[in-house]
């Protein structure tokens, strides 16, 4: 699958929620059931400490939502892993796991930062107690605006399979990425 999130008209996104300096937005995806997600924050820490977590794949059951396992599989270089994550999902619903190609790039002449995320199929065999979730596309934007404070916008695109019932998939998209970035601005500050 191809992931974008170009579009002509950045007015799409609808804005789901705003508290303590978090803006959540969501869109209706062209190629995918479930909306794309776009967060957007300032974070008062050092940009090194924020791609430090986002990159240590071993922290995200402190702050990614509902995130119960995650290792690295492979580091291919200092800026890019494959890693395997499961996600502890609330009764009726089948647990998932996944696993994921990621990518740091950094433009050393702005500082800028962009992080992607995508499924990867491979390094390990299906699990009868978990759904896969072979359809992941994400991607952190951190700009540095001074020393100590980062802007951050982050995309999701997920289609995360198997059978979710209507009202679970409507509060994930409102509360889990909400709470993802405000446990990650927890840890960085």
């Amino acid at each position: 699958l191809n992931f974008s999130f170009t579009t002509t008209h950045e007015s799409s996104w609808e804005m789901l929620k705003m508290e303590d300096g978090i803006s959540v937005y969501s869109r209706k995806s062209e190629t995918l059931p479930l909306k794309e997600i776009k967060i957007t924050a300032q974070i008062y820490a050092p940009i090194q400490n924020v791609i430090s977590i986002i990159q240590d794949v071993t922290t995200y059951t402190q702050w990614v939502y509902l995130c119960s396992e995650a290792k690295t599989l492979e580091r291919i270089s200092p800026n890019e892993q494959i890693y395997y994550t499961v996600t502890n999902s609330p009764w009726p619903v089948q647990d998932r796991d996944a696993i994921i190609h990621g990518k740091t790039v950094i433009n050393k002449q702005t500082k800028e930062v962009v992080i992607t995320s995508e499924s990867y199929n491979g390094k390990l065999k299906e699990k009868e107690d978990y759904q896969r979730v072979k359809n992941i596309y994400a991607q952190w934007k951190l700009k540095p605006l001074t020393d100590n404070l980062v802007q951050v916008e982050y995309y999701l695109s997920i289609d995360p399979g198997g059978d979710i019932p209507t009202w679970l998939l409507n509060y994930t998209i409102y509360y889990g990425p909400y709470s993802t970035i405000s446990m990650l601005k927890n840890l960085a500050e």
